[in-house]
């Protein structure tokens, strides 16, 4: 639908006083807006947008911004890391050096050498028949997430007897923790994982869970 200009013109008049300044108002506004901007009885806006000028603008401003912030952030994060690790390697120094005064010497990373943390074969239900009932009344042979425990005695340290027998003197028992998979080499000391391994040799714990657990 088009409106007439006459029509408009008219419309728009009678709402001034019956004078010139009237018509010649509303034919101001004719030449201003023409008929052609009225479709459906509603003025036609105008559509707003970005040109792709004004996009490419952005998108090198952004380029720009990214090539000197991000060698500046990826060179903070690699500081932050040399921080942390200086950080951690004081920690560890000052527990080393209150161990040595406790024990007169440093201690080792790994398992102290002639502990015997050998791993052998699986328990099972029928296992350690010779301790009952004398010595025990049920021999537990599952850890608490119900695996088999395993057992394992170190034949270099037997000895024959005047019996002729070979009596042992050193033994295992290990349990592989809540997941029952063997978790590597074993460190010895203090763990904080359910899934560490727990070993117990010669009437000591050389391997235990302690603190707070994973």
């Amino acid at each position: 639908m088009t409106f007439d200009n006459t029509v408009l013109s008219n419309s728009i008049s009678k709402s001034f006083p019956a004078t010139m300044f009237g018509f010649f108002f509303a034919e101001e506004i004719l030449r201003i807006m023409p008929a052609s901007n009225f479709r459906g009885g509603m003025m036609k806006k105008r559509e707003s947008g970005f040109t792709l000028i004004e996009l490419l603008i952005v998108i090198a401003i952004i380029g720009i911004l990214a090539a000197i912030a991000i060698p500046n952030l990826l060179s903070a994060v690699q500081r932050g890391k040399q921080k942390r690790t200086m950080g951690d390697m004081r920690a560890l120094a000052t527990a080393i050096e209150a161990y040595a005064v406790d024990n007169n010497s440093y201690p080792t990373a790994t398992c102290a050498g002639g502990l015997f943390t050998t791993v052998g074969s699986q328990l099972t239900d029928g296992s350690f028949a010779a301790l009952t009932p004398t010595y025990i009344a049920q021999a537990p042979k599952r850890d608490g997430w119900g695996t088999l425990m395993y057992y394992n005695v170190d034949p270099s340290g037997c000895a024959p007897n005047t019996s002729g027998t070979a009596p042992c003197s050193a033994y295992n028992i290990t349990s592989y923790g809540r997941d029952a998979v063997q978790t590597g080499t074993p460190a010895c000391g203090t763990t904080t994982s359910f899934n560490d391994d727990i070993i117990y040799s010669n009437g000591t714990f050389l391997q235990w869970p302690e603190g707070t657990q994973q």
